[in-house]
């Protein structure tokens, strides 16, 4: 399988045999993508043309035989919410409320966007929680005409934050720091489900809630709590791990909280083939999207 993640203007992509459900990881890459790459107009006639350029670039690099492309895409490709609704609404009574809150949202856009929701499966609050990915209908197209003139399989498409969250997910209440760039991306997780995300600030050393989609109740009860943890605090009940080295007033917040966190690699637990070759000074970390497709590669 071929896993390609494009966020934040860089490309990165794994290519893995599945065998016997186990990943042998034969390449792993990134590549810094171009201003004229990072800045695309997702309604433009030219956006297929585009989008084969980066994607030829990565088949050049991978074996013939590769048919089954992964992918993950961020917010400038795909938007992703999570959107409240109340559980006592009937099914149909539901989707009209989607579909108004969309078109609310979307205005003149509505028509020009494919919008795919999927239901969040939740016993611990009085709401039902809906992901909704919006990704513009040219782009869609423009993305699955370039696989298949490249003589490849579309199989799977997310935005990144899912394949983040897969990667990550836990049963109790938990948060999950992500580095991005010189920002962070927070996941907060319950009873096994991703039920809000975002940019969470730091100021004057403690965490605040920022912006957030989702749960922001739970994303605020978590905040709380890890605020609250000093270096001898008991052990804490709460799940909290970071993936890559967190930038500026995030490091020291993080430090001081170390006995707490666990520090993920998102590529330890793949088992690496013999002709894997990584770049010197590779960071493991930028690849959890990648790691996160290739999981549910075997799902």
């Amino acid at each position: 399988m071929l896993a390609i993640s494009i966020r934040s203007g860089w490309l990165r992509y794994a290519q893995a045999d599945v065998i016997d459900q186990t990943l042998i990881l034969n390449s792993l890459k990134n590549t810094k993508l171009s201003k004229e790459f990072q800045n695309l107009d997702m309604r433009s006639l030219d956006l297929s043309v585009l989008f084969g350029v980066i994607l030829q670039d990565v088949l050049n690099s991978v074996p013939d035989y590769e048919k089954e492309i992964h992918l993950s895409l961020d917010d400038r490709w795909i938007d992703c919410q999570i959107i409240p609704i109340d559980k006592g609404l009937k099914v149909e009574d539901q989707q009209a409320y989607l579909n108004w809150y969309m078109q609310q949202r979307l205005g003149s856009l509505w028509s020009s966007c494919s919008i795919f929701f999927s239901q969040i499966e939740s016993t611990a609050s009085d709401k039902n929680w809906i992901i909704s990915s919006i990704i513009a209908k040219n782009a869609l197209e423009s993305i699955t005409s370039s696989i298949k003139q490249s003589g490849k399989n579309p199989v799977w498409l997310e935005p990144s934050i899912l394949s983040m969250a897969r990667l990550v997910v836990s049963e109790g209440p938990g948060v999950s720091f992500f580095k991005d760039q010189r920002s962070v991306r927070a996941l907060f997780f319950f009873g096994g489900n991703l039920l809000a995300f975002g940019q969470p600030l730091i100021r004057n050393g403690k965490m605040y809630i920022g912006s957030i989609s989702g749960d922001k109740g739970l994303a605020d009860s978590i905040i709380k709590m890890v605020n609250a943890l000093q270096p001898r605090s008991k052990k804490s009940s709460i799940s909290i791990n970071t993936i890559g080295e967190l930038p500026g007033k995030w490091n020291s917040y993080i430090s001081s909280r170390k006995r707490h966190i666990q520090r993920i690699n998102p590529i330890a637990g793949i088992k690496k083939g013999k002709r894997i070759k990584l770049r010197k000074g590779t960071d493991l970390s930028d690849f959890t999207e990648v790691s996160g497709l290739m999981q549910k590669a075997l799902s």
